[in-house]
């Protein structure tokens, strides 16, 4: 050290000194403790150009130690390239084409997957919906079952009502007829048929069931019956 271009101290030491304190460099990985580290970290392997398992690449390394390697590291996800012949720039190109094909080929399947789980989802929502549609179709069906069976049962009832009172009339009267009137003339007509009676509708010889149609829409018709022989002659003009 200097001062008014004077030594005032002097040191002695050199280059060498810096160097013997600095601690030794640690020794380089292994091959298998490479790849397994890789492994752990979750890298990709292939070995001669082909994807493999990190299982596989630990396998192949332990039986080959000296096997040749390559790990490159490219936005923190690792590729592990193992070859049996020196590594080339092409081989290590090949491994990175080998690698995009299969997550080209794994995205195929993903959307190939999504596709399918689409469209069994669809079946699933028409299948359904179809049978919704069947079950409101069938309670539908129920119900207009239901409502026909009442008709049918209430038609049922009037008509054993009106032969209750025909045969309530008729044991009335016993042999002789109802008076025709507007009240009972339809059931005059209907007991002079359990008489076989002769029916005639304005003159005109007619079957029972049209004479029964005629009084029922005319009521105030004129009716002359005899009993022997059983004839009915109606008038309504």
């Amino acid at each position: 050290m200097y001062k008014d271009s004077k030594v005032v101290s002097e040191f002695k030491k050199t280059w060498d000194d810096d160097e013997s304190r600095l601690p030794p460099p640690p020794p380089p990985m292994s091959t298998i403790d490479h790849v397994v580290f890789k492994a752990k970290k979750g890298a990709s392997f292939f070995y001669n150009g082909k994807s493999i398992s990190s299982d596989k690449a630990i396998a192949i390394v332990k039986n080959n130690p000296e096997i040749n390697l390559s790990s490159k590291t490219n936005n923190g996800k690792s590729t592990v390239t193992l070859s049996n012949e020196p590594i080339s720039i092409s081989n290590e190109r090949a491994s990175v084409v080998e690698k995009r094909k299969l997550i080209i080929e794994e995205r195929k399947q993903a959307t190939e997957e999504r596709k399918a789980s689409k469209e069994e989802m669809l079946i699933q929502r028409k299948e359904r919906a179809e049978e919704l549609r069947e079950i409101i179709e069938e309670r539908k069906q129920a119900t207009v079952e239901r409502k026909a069976a009442k008709k049918e049962m209430l038609i049922q009832r009037k008509e054993e009502i009106e032969n209750r009172k025909e045969i309530i009339e008729e044991n009335r009267t016993g042999n002789s007829f109802p008076k025709p009137t507007a009240g009972n003339i339809v059931s005059h007509i209907k007991v002079m048929n359990r008489h076989d009676a002769t029916f005639y509708l304005d003159g005109k010889k007619v079957e029972y069931s049209e004479a029964l149609k005629a009084v029922r829409k005319n009521k105030n018709a004129d009716i002359n019956s005899t009993f022997e022989p059983a004839i009915v002659k109606i008038k309504t003009i």
